[in-house]
């Protein structure tokens, strides 16, 4: 008896509410692991949290960090919503710390939802797309615990649920929605509004053949409020001075060894042109950034199966395939006119890799539903009960959901959560008991853990070299340069200037602060010429005046750390006899 429009759709719906349930069961598997990842020990705290989430403890104390020019600046370019957001989690009494590990795995299955949802926009239902939906969520949770993106729970964290959740209600042509996700785009992460107005733009235009024109006029409609809309909430942004203005020009990065290969914000690279437009960093498109995991492979396949299996029903009912195009032109966009005005749009790469990898999973979710309604289709020739036909249908779907389960298991890094270990909880302890205006001079790579994990101001370190306000940079250079000099230098008046001028209470070493191989291999330090190289002669030559006094002066010590007071150091007057 063949079956009823009620059934078939009660069918579909459950089709739907199974491929949605596996797609947030697998977002919740991997942020739960993530979760316990970071969880596991006391004072861990994520790479990029040291940088965006150590000011947030303000929220707690409003007395942290005073004149301090490194947690100023974070909370300057912090976005409004971002910083709103947790600071309504301090006001409940979650630590800015523990919100940061926390907020991924809410952010993982709200992004996941829409993936889901904008994968069906795509493929319709009844042809497949409840596993198109299931493949491309798969795998962009497993591309996204690759990187250190969501996971940060940072503001980059927040870009693929509201540019997803924008995709899907823009395919939709929901307005309200999409004027909503663009609102909290800008609150969160505004560079998910170029994105979003540059695929309005696109969508404004359409194509018969290779002949432009325009679209009709309720896509030109609603194109248009969504773009007046982009605008407005982007015109805060434009009219907003910094204090740590203006941002570096492209002359300027050119002359600094930061922005060179090797450097800590490496973007030139002259001698690869391949790496620089395409595979790299922070100047590339990153595509292999967005062929992870190997599934993602697949992409490659869909032409060929769209020209080879036209008769397929997942063929036949594929739609708003536009979409691909509009989103990689668009981003190609921004792409090379944040090249044109490096760095005013700031990262190049930060227009082409998220759009990118949205993209690829989308197309290789696609790819892999085709191919396996190719492979079903042949066998099933072979097959002459429906019995067998639905058994093959449920082992081969079931082989392929397994594969992509077990594919990202073989990394033993898996899920990547960039954790930074606390090893010191002595240190921490004893430099919270000291009065919240105490400043600590170091060059050890410990320093990045002590404004998080200690609640204290340091004078610079290597997390915090971001140079891309030299309002912010040229000074915080300026203060690497002088505690170099002044951490090497024989001359014990030079390292009693520099802690009467930075207003220094103590001054972190540890074992291998003099030794020479070591500063030499320092990559941040490599930076700093010609002072580094003095600091390795010196050190050649004879110990510093600090190494001197290091004994003399010990406030604490634990493991291989040397907490120096140097309030001790400025009342020696007399170099100690050899």
């Amino acid at each position: 008896m063949a079956e009823t429009r009620s059934s078939i759709r009660q069918r579909q719906g459950n089709g739907y509410w199974l491929g949605l349930t596996a797609s947030l069961a697998i977002a919740l598997f991997y942020s739960l692991w993530a979760l316990k990842l970071s969880l596991a020990q006391d004072f861990i705290v994520q790479d990029d949290a040291r940088q965006h989430v150590f000011w947030m403890q303000r929220f707690l104390d409003p007395a942290l960090f005073p004149n301090d020019p490194i947690a100023d600046y974070f909370q300057s370019v912090a976005p409004w919503g971002y910083a709103q957001l947790y600071r309504l989690a301090a006001i409940l009494g979650i630590h800015p710390i523990l919100m940061s590990k926390l907020v991924p795995s809410f952010l993982g299955l709200l992004m996941t939802y829409f993936c889901y949802g904008l994968a069906l926009e795509l493929m319709p239902l009844a042809s497949g797309g409840a596993l198109t939906g299931v493949v491309a969520s798969w795998l962009l949770n497993q591309n996204l615990w690759l990187q250190d993106g969501i996971v940060s729970g940072t503001p980059k964290a927040f870009l693929y649920p509201t540019l997803l959740a924008f995709f899907y209600f823009f395919l939709r042509r929901s307005l309200w929605p999409c004027l909503v996700m663009l609102l909290l785009q800008a609150l969160f992460y505004p560079l998910g509004v170029f994105l979003a107005s540059g695929v309005m733009a696109l969508a404004c235009l359409r194509w018969e053949g290779w002949k432009p024109g325009w679209a009709s006029r309720t896509d030109l409609r609603f194109c248009g409020v969504g773009i007046g809309v982009a605008i407005a909430v982007l015109l805060p942004y434009v009219f907003s001075s910094s204090a740590f203005g203006p941002v570096i020009d492209a002359a300027q990065a050119r002359a600094l060894p930061e922005f060179k290969m090797g450097g800590r914000s490496a973007f030139f690279n002259d001698a690869n042109p391949w790496d620089f437009w395409l595979n790299g960093g922070r100047s590339s498109l990153r595509i292999s950034a967005a062929l992870r995991p190997d599934g993602t492979y697949a992409v490659f396949l869909l032409p060929m199966l769209l020209l080879r299996f036209k008769k397929l029903p997942g063929v036949q009912a594929l739609r708003n395939l536009s979409f691909f195009p509009q989103l990689f032109f668009a981003s190609l966009g921004w792409f090379f006119l944040a090249h044109l005005t490096l760095f005013t749009l700031h990262l190049p790469s930060r227009y082409s890799q998220h759009s990118l990898r949205i993209l690829v999973v989308m197309a290789a979710a696609i790819a892999l539903t085709l191919l396996l309604q190719a492979l079903q289709n042949w066998l099933s020739n072979v097959l002459r009960t429906s019995r067998g036909r639905q058994a093959l249908k449920l082992i081969s779907t079931g082989l392929l959901l397994l594969w992509l389960f077990l594919v990202p298991l073989g990394d033993r890094k898996f899920p990547r959560t960039y954790n930074a270990q606390g090893n010191y909880p002595e240190l921490y302890a004893f430099l919270q008991n000291q009065p919240i205006d105490t400043r600590i001079a170091s060059l050890s790579t410990e320093a990045n853990n002590l404004p998080s994990l200690a609640q204290r101001s340091i004078i610079a370190g290597s997390e915090y070299a971001i140079p891309y306000h030299w309002g912010y940079y040229g000074p915080f250079r300026e203060r690497v340069i002088s505690m170099l000099e002044a951490q090497y230098s024989p001359d014990l008046e030079t390292v009693q200037s520099f802690i009467r001028q930075e207003s220094i209470d103590y001054w972190l070493l540890d074992d291998q602060s003099f030794n020479p191989e070591r500063l030499e291999s320092d990559r941040w330090l490599k930076a700093f010429q010609p002072q580094q190289r003095a600091a390795i002669s010196q050190l050649q030559i004879g110990s510093p005046a600090i190494q001197q006094e290091q004994e003399r002066c010990l406030a604490f010590e634990t493991q291989n750390l040397h907490l120096i007071d140097t309030s001790c150091l400025s009342r020696l007057s007399v170099k100690p006899e050899k």
